[in-house]
């Protein structure tokens, strides 16, 4: 009992450490992931009703992805040399407006446009947000930061999937078309986002600015490639399989179990705060395991539940599954986020950071695209099945790549 106690002191001993411009950063993301986590749930159902088959569904997922994956990295050559604060009031504004140019396109292009160029604005966050932890981070906080940075993305997912509920059922009060009901909920999530101005005003971004070496070229010549590829594979791998499902797993339940947004949105808001949890207790997951043995563990103990989920008729095991399946797989996430910085040096994190955000959403450029089809034509089984595959198989690389290899003590990175 009082090694329970001493590691919670000592867990929250490392959040007290958390400097203000972290705690602004995060309160920033927390607004932009309640208007991502409302569009998540809805967009898909309010496309559904307009009349839009899961191909063209899966094909919107599909571009935002492929904004994201090929700016990626450009951007992060560019912010390398750029001072942030600018980049950082701006992008709330323009997430806003894309998400408001998805809420009211009313053809495939504008939709389609739209969608590529959220993937953008987005893009610039995923860059940003670990570079910016490693320089207003302390070693002693770090792996914290990491892991309470992706549990807020899942509590505000919890505040806007519980929130896409309460509004889709309150704009039924004044609007009785389905479709405007969608769009009222969307349009207040796409509010909401724009809300993160708010807090990166605040921000003291000067340890970010390379002011001392703004006339430096990039190099990329020290670039640790071997490195980033052994990381950013996996990944890559995890990402097809996510790709396949994730999206549509809001689908899944309107289609599948005849459920209704209303009662849809409470199964996401408390798959969210399961996530929250299992997150925040990663880095005591590494402390003891090491990255690598967290990270393979979870993934393969997630695969049972992915199972059940997808061929289960017992409907209480299919939400049970549900809530574990991503508690497990996204738990392991910020461990990989900040085990790749810890082993970059400084002047190649946000091409680090981006090469991961790209071999992710790379991969759902593709499989987002697939599964939709996929889903039109055969129904959810397959997708299921070949999501559990990817799942195996980038357990098994990150076993190669790390745990086999000659430098696996180092890569480990067990402290306990």
């Amino acid at each position: 009992m009082s090694k329970v106690i001493d590691e919670m002191r000592d867990y929250f001993h490392s959040l007290s450490l958390f400097s203000r411009n972290v705690r602004l950063f995060l309160a920033g993301t927390f607004f932009i992931g309640i208007g991502q986590s409302v569009f998540m749930l809805m967009f898909n159902l309010y496309l559904k009703e307009a009349g839009y088959a899961e191909g063209f569904i899966g094909s919107t997922l599909s571009i935002s992805s492929l904004g994201q994956a090929l700016f990626s990295i450009p951007l992060a050559l560019i912010m390398a040399k750029m001072k942030l604060r600018k980049i950082l009031l701006i992008i709330p504004f323009l997430l806003m407006l894309s998400f408001l140019a998805l809420t009211f396109g009313t053809t495939k292009p504008v939709i389609m446009t739209a969608s590529f160029f959220r993937g953008i604005f987005f893009a610039v966050i995923m860059v940003v947000g670990p570079p910016f932890f490693m320089r207003n981070s302390g070693e002693k906080e770090r792996t914290h930061i990491f892991s309470i940075s992706f549990a807020l993305a899942l509590a505000s997912g919890i505040f806007g999937n519980v929130m896409s509920g309460l509004l889709y059922g309150y704009a039924a009060k004044f609007v009785s078309l389905e479709l405007h009901q969608y769009r009222v909920t969307l349009t207040v999530g796409s509010v909401i986002a724009f809300l993160a101005v708010l807090a990166f005003i605040l921000l003291d971004t000067g340890s970010m600015d390379p002011e001392k070496d703004k006339n430096k070229k990039i190099v990329l010549k020290n670039f640790p490639l071997g490195f980033m590829a052994k990381i950013a594979l996996p990944q890559l791998v995890i990402g097809l399989g996510a790709g396949l499902v994730i999206p549509f797993l809001n689908l899944y339940f309107r289609d599948v179990w005849e459920l209704t947004p209303k009662q849809i949105a409470p199964i996401f808001g408390v798959s969210q705060a399961f996530m929250f949890v299992g997150i925040s207790l990663g880095p005591v997951l590494k402390k003891h395991m090491g990255m690598v043995k967290a990270v393979v563990l979870t993934q393969l103990l997630s695969m049972p539940f992915m199972f059940i989920l997808g061929f289960s008729r017992v409907f209480w095991m299919v939400v049970i599954s549900f809530f574990l399946r991503a508690t497990l797989m996204n738990m392991s996430q910020p461990l990989i986020t900040n085990f790749t910085m810890e082993n970059v040096s400084k002047e190649f994190q946000f091409t680090a950071t981006a090469i991961l955000s790209s071999a992710w959403t790379g991969a759902w450029v593709i499989s987002s695209w697939l599964g939709g089809n996929i889903i039109e034509r055969y129904g959810f089984n397959i997708v299921f099945l070949s999501a559990i595959v990817f799942y195996f198989i980038s357990s098994f690389l990150y076993i190669i790549f790390f745990l086999k290899s000659k430098r696996s003590k180092e890569y480990v990175g067990c402290t306990d």
